[in-house]
């Protein structure tokens, strides 16, 4: 039997030789779950001080380290009971990716928790899900409106249109409401009033009117025009003066 310790699995995997990703690629945020069957003549492969036979690589994902009794062939088959510990162990990684405990730490704790089958996650679990969550959307809908109001009052001479105005009083209205709904308990509502004032915050502060006034300030259109319009305005300048020094002279005489 071989084992591995925690820190060896950092070069256990080898993601270009494997091809993890099936050829695909994301810009979004991607928790990989891998079942790895070793070798008949490597197993049982342990995983040292892992009760779970599993390790989490940061950033990544986890690996399940599967040792089936079949050594026959290459070929192995991995039925409902083999891959029971493996989908339990993808159960824990996927609590401590969102920040929960794991349910051996709890249990260690002589604390046993009663969580919903098909969620894998206790009431009070997903309550703190939604809080937390919660509290981002509304901090990130106050600082949108926050940056609109200071660009507002930064440019004095800008005109906000109605739609920038209508969608950052709406999302304040929603932001509001769904604090209301926290103190009344009502989470999931909540959550759903304050995705709804997030995207008009967004809406409001990304507009184009605010867009081009928040890169193309006065000044900086005032630098570029200013090269190109000069040359023109100084000899109609000139010529208008001149043409006004004659009419006075033609009118003393």
């Amino acid at each position: 039997m071989k084992a591995y310790t925690i820190r060896d699995t950092g070069l256990f995997l080898n993601e270009e030789a494997w091809h993890l990703g099936g050829g695909m690629s994301s810009l979004l945020p991607t928790l990989h779950l891998l079942v790895f069957v070793p070798a008949p003549s490597h197993r049982p492969l342990k995983v040292r001080n892992s009760h779970s036979n599993t390790f989490a690589v940061e950033q990544w994902g986890g690996v399940y380290v599967a040792n089936p009794s079949d050594s026959s062939g290459r070929s192995v088959h991995l039925g409902t009971a083999e891959l029971r510990p493996a989908c339990e162990a993808f159960v824990g990684l996927i609590k401590r990716a969102l920040g929960f405990k794991s349910a051996a730490s709890t249990q260690t704790s002589g604390i046993s928790v009663l969580f919903d089958e098909r969620t894998a996650l206790a009431a009070w679990e997903l309550d703190l899900v939604v809080r937390r969550r919660l509290g981002e959307v509304l901090w990130t809908s106050r600082d949108k409106l926050n940056s609109t109001s200071n660009l507002a009052e930064s440019l004095l001479n800008i005109v906000i249109s109605d739609d920038v105005s209508e969608k950052a009083i709406e999302s304040l209205a929603l932001a509001q409401q769904s604090t209301a709904m926290i103190r009344e308990g009502r989470l999931w509502d909540a959550l759903k009033q304050a995705n709804t004032a997030l995207t008009l915050s967004t809406a409001a502060f990304q507009h184009d009117t605010m867009v081009g006034l928040l890169y193309f300030p006065d000044e900086y259109k005032a630098a570029v025009y200013i090269p190109l319009l000069l040359p023109m305005v100084v000899p109609v300048v000139s010529n208008l003066i001149k043409l006004f020094k004659a009419y006075r002279v033609e009118s003393a005489a």
